[in-house]
């Protein structure tokens, strides 16, 4: 942005006369702080998601049924297994007690002696050989497995400080709400910041880019998906929302109110325009966070039909 004559003027007369009434730049500011460790939380995670992608890759070629033997690669028995057992060949010359006693050092949550006959079993069927570089090929694993530890540690660290941050905030009671995790409330806290910003929820779904924009041309008036407004915030809201629209897995719905109310919307369109019913609990959700840092109450279930809470 390039500054004219008539700006600068206009500067150094609010800097003459009104000095004494203007605030302090304050750079480290509670908000700022936030801001700047979701953005080192959100690169980590991204980073982190990068690794195990390309620690699956290779394991692939190592242990092709290797998801037979944990849930989650990115779990904490898991990485403590392949670094150990980066191939078969180190594996394979366990015994199911000594791979139990593994399992059992590294409190893996379940039957010891079972899960290790069954990952035992898996790499024998595997068909594995090895390699004359398989020493280099183990240390590309171990080093995924390194690398993935240390950011889901760095992450664990930053979640620890935006935590410290929300409860210093003005707003911990957002916390008090299903569906708001620590990140997601920094988010929104960051992003909003002082709520007396704002006059009205309207205006803090049109800040976050979720109302839609209207279109026209001629005697038409078309809406289409909101690409402005801060995008952060935006995901945050959506985030929050497929939160209350999702069922256990039983399939009751978690929030049976804002279920419904979606999939009556989602009725309305087409099945493939998820994304509009989608934008409209992200609103009515947008209603009920500005009333909570409005007023600090803690988030109250809706009443039902039958008038229980």
């Amino acid at each position: 942005m390039t500054l004219t004559f008539e700006d600068a003027k206009a500067i150094c007369r609010s800097l003459i006369l009104d000095l004494p009434r203007l605030k302090d730049a304050k750079p480290d500011d509670l908000y700022y702080a936030m801001k700047k460790l979701l953005a080192i939380h959100d690169h980590l995670v991204e980073e982190a998601a990068r690794v195990t992608n390309a620690l699956h890759a290779h394991l692939m070629q190592h242990y092709p049924n290797y998801q037979r033997f944990f849930r989650r690669l990115d779990g904490r028995v898991a990485l403590a297994f392949f670094e150990r057992f980066p191939s078969p060949r180190a594996l394979l010359s366990e015994t199911e007690e000594s791979l139990a006693d593994f399992l059992r050092e590294k409190r893996y949550p379940g039957r010891y002696l079972e899960k290790a006959r069954q990952i035992l079993s898996a790499a024998r069927e595997s068909g594995w050989t090895t390699s004359p570089l398989q020493d280099a090929h183990d240390e590309v694993t171990r080093s995924c497995v390194r690398r993935l530890m240390h950011l889901k540690e760095e992450i664990r660290r930053v979640k620890a400080a935006l935590e410290r941050l929300v409860y210093a905030s003005p707003y911990p009671n957002l916390l008090t709400m299903p569906g708001i995790s620590i990140v997601t409330a920094a988010a929104i806290i960051a992003y909003i910041g002082d709520v007396s910003r704002f006059r009205s929820a309207d205006q803090v779904a049109k800040y976050a880019g979720i109302c839609p924009v209207s279109f026209s041309s001629g005697e038409r008036i078309s809406h289409r998906r909101n690409r402005y407004g801060k995008r952060r915030l935006n995901h945050a809201f959506y985030m929050l929302a497929v939160q209350h629209v999702a069922t256990d897995r039983d399939g009751n719905p978690r929030n049976p109110l804002m279920y419904a109310y979606y999939q009556k919307k989602l009725a309305e369109k087409e099945p493939e325009h998820r994304h509009r019913a989608m934008v409209y609990v992200m609103r009515r959700l947008v209603n009920i966070v500005f009333r909570m840092m409005k007023t600090g109450s803690p988030y109250r279930e809706p009443a039902t039909e039958n008038g229980s809470s």
